[in-house]
């Protein structure tokens, strides 16, 4: 009944101004029921006027003093309570904090290391040090800390997290899905885990996991168009087209201004030769954005792959190429659009500088059919060769060599 409480502690004080509890009363319900800050820091300096070394005190004014965004006052409460009590860690800590939040950090480091040696066995400190070590870049001494907290606490999962965000921006995907993994059982059902694990899982090739993690996202989280835009990705790569273009349609249908969606539709549908609803949705991926190199180059190579268009296809091509002039693939894209109109120097020239760049099957069998057409079998027959050495399952390569030999 705090309206009472204040009313028996005012008549106290008007008796007695210095009685220390009902000071230390009417602070308390100043601030907490009367949502009177200033008022109560009058009260409390009272409360430390009359007991100069209550550790309570001085940390209660300290959260007075932070509630009214007195920064200066708050941290000058809490050295006060260091100097009263050298061991208290819960003061150097929040000091740190005050001193990180100004991005002081080299003394907000001195304050973390303070707390440090008077608990060295504390993980959330070493979660806070190494908090501190990531926001300024130092990111091998942040992941010694988080490692340091997870000796003492394995369970931590500020440090876990931070342990795959750092190994997720090093590009360490293992890491980065055993952390996540070890997440994932302690607190399960979080779809920002589960779309973390989805992207890492495709990055490693366990695409079967990653379909199963995507699932299991889209129960708890269906109005999420990124996790709907992962599974279809899984979906793709595993070949089940007709299942990813559900997935992307979800997604466009949450986020239709998403190009990535459409770009991914696009090459579903082309897998399945609906050629009218895969340039569809390429015209509508660069419509949305212009400089979208990828799609350009994937409608530009649709089209010469199907010896259709080819002058709209040598343009797409070509805006993808100035947008990324050393992109081996858009390259060949490009020399393959020359071989389809007859320009088999051409080709031969832009598929030579493609091959230096990437080893891709498609690229040197391109090269072989160029070299075949230019009369050169000797050359034809050593590209796809290479050709065959990276895609050993593709019997038409086989053809392709036996005929030449027989022809010469």
């Amino acid at each position: 009944d705090y309206e009472k409480a204040e009313e028996e502690a005012k008549r106290i004080i008007q008796m007695d101004e210095n009685d220390l509890q009902s000071n230390r009363y009417l602070a308390e319900i100043t601030a907490v029921y009367r949502k009177d800050i200033e008022g109560a820091v009058k009260y409390q300096k009272k409360v430390i006027e009359l007991a100069p070394d209550d550790i309570k005190a001085h940390f209660f004014m300290a959260v007075l003093y932070s509630q009214q965004e007195d920064m200066e006052s708050a941290k000058r409460e809490y050295e006060k309570i260091i100097k009263l009590e050298k061991n208290n860690v819960q003061a150097c800590v929040l000091l740190a904090a005050m001193y990180e939040y100004e991005k002081k950090h080299n003394r907000a480091l001195k304050y973390f290391r303070r707390a440090l040696k008077l608990a060295p066995e504390e993980a959330g400190i070493y979660d806070a040090i190494g908090i501190l070590y990531y926001n300024m870049k130092k990111i091998p001494a942040a992941a010694r800390s988080f490692s340091k907290a997870l000796s003492y606490y394995p369970d931590d999962l500020k440090a876990l997290y931070h342990l795959a965000l750092i190994n997720e921006d090093a590009g360490k995907a293992e890491e980065v899905i055993r952390y996540l993994e070890k997440i994932n059982k302690l607190q399960p059902g979080v779809v920002q885990t589960y779309l973390h694990l989805g992207i890492n899982y495709i990055e490693v090739g366990r695409i079967d996991d990653a379909i199963g993690t995507m699932k299991k996202a889209v129960e708890i989280g269906p109005e999420k168009g990124s996790i709907w835009t992962i599974l279809g990705i899984a979906l793709e790569q595993k070949k089940l087209y007709s299942e990813a273009i559900e997935a992307f349609s979800e997604a466009i249908e949450i986020d239709p201004d998403k190009k990535e969606n459409y770009f991914h539709l696009g090459l579903c549908y082309d897998n399945l030769k609906k050629y009218n609803k895969s340039e569809e949705a390429f015209i509508k991926a660069i419509s949305l954005d212009p400089e979208f190199a990828q799609a350009r180059n994937y409608l530009g190579y649709s089209w010469a792959e199907r010896g259709i268009n080819l002058k709209e296809a040598l343009v797409h091509v070509e805006e993808a190429l100035k947008i990324e002039p050393e992109n081996g693939a858009y390259l060949d894209s490009l020399g393959w659009i020359y071989y389809q109109q007859g320009d088999y120097e051409k080709a031969e020239e832009l598929l030579e500088k493609a091959s230096g760049m990437i080893k891709d099957p498609v690229i040197y069998e391109h090269l072989g059919d160029t070299y075949s057409r230019l009369g050169i079998e000797n050359k034809a027959i050593v590209y796809y060769k290479k050709a065959r050495g990276l895609d050993p399952g593709k019997e038409e390569l086989k053809d392709k060599i036996n005929k030449l030999r027989k022809g010469k």
